[in-house]
């Protein structure tokens, strides 16, 4: 027997230290694998939505342009919550939201005291912190890359300083 390993108690019920570890039914291969399905889907959407919204993002040619379509992509992720806000009522919103997927993140319903969070949920909530400050390097270093490549040289173009009327370029050497 291993030391981390659980024990039967009196009532047949598994523990493990304080915790009792509930008996569930089995699932099969085939319910698992629909219940990963529903997840996978979502984010397959969010990727996608994110990989043409940047490229959607990246061929505007002008910052108004730019602007413009930031506040048509932002719309058209939102657009799904305006909808169920809009047409379906507070009752049915309620029932909905019961079946919301959300991450308890290690700590059980209703426990939000620091102490009973494991390692890896504080891990995950310290990666979660920084995540703002990465997303905007990255939106940063996307809208600088497509500032670049706009206005770069076109259609054989050479890139050459052009000197204000006041100033004379400098003599060669």
């Amino acid at each position: 027997r291993l030391p981390a390993a659980p024990v039967a108690d009196s009532h047949g019920r598994l523990t493990q230290g304080s915790e009792v570890i509930i008996p569930v039914r089995p699932t099969s291969r085939r319910a698992r694998m629909l219940l990963a399905c529903a997840p996978l889907a979502s984010m397959l959407i969010e990727l996608l939505t994110l990989c043409v919204g940047a490229v959607y993002l990246l061929l505007s040619a002008t910052t108004e342009e730019l602007i413009l379509n930031a506040v048509a992509t932002n719309f058209v992720t939102q657009i799904d919550e305006v909808m169920l806000t809009a047409f379906v009522h507070r009752a049915s919103r309620d029932r909905l939201s019961k079946y919301q997927y959300e991450h308890l993140w290690g700590v059980e319903e209703g426990d939000t005291r620091l102490k009973n969070v494991s390692d890896r949920s504080r891990w995950l909530a310290r990666r979660q912190e920084l995540l703002p400050l990465v997303l905007l390097l990255l939106a940063t270093v996307t809208v600088g890359a497509g500032q670049a490549y706009g206005s770069g040289p076109q259609d054989g173009e050479s890139c050459s300083f052009v000197y204000p009327p006041e100033r004379e370029a400098p003599e060669a050497v």
